[in-house]
């Protein structure tokens, strides 16, 4: 008899959005009992990598500034609500986001 297969896909979505909702790969291989490097591991061989999970996180946090932005917010307000820096904000909704 085998050993049931630790990595389901149902824990490897909710690894990939918990990495894309902005959480620390730290802290998510925590949650699931295993080092950074099984769970880098296991989303490459899921067809994921963190480096997809970043760039969708940083697309979503784009474009709430730019929500944010249209509805009139100032940058300084726009920061404090997302837990930034001003400047960061600014750079982000200028296209200069590092």
């Amino acid at each position: 008899m085998s050993r049931p297969n630790f990595w389901t896909a149902d824990r490897l979505d909710d690894a990939w959005y918990a990495l894309a909702d902005g959480a620390k790969t730290e802290d998510v291989a925590a949650s699931l009992g295993v080092t950074v490097r099984a769970l880098t591991s296991a989303l490459h061989k899921y067809g994921c990598s963190i480096y997809s999970a970043r760039v969708h996180y940083r697309k979503k946090r784009l474009e709430r500034v730019l929500e944010l932005r249209k509805a009139g917010l100032p940058y300084r307000q726009i920061a404090e609500a997302m837990g930034k820096q001003e400047a960061d904000v600014w750079r982000l909704a200028n296209g200069r986001a590092r």
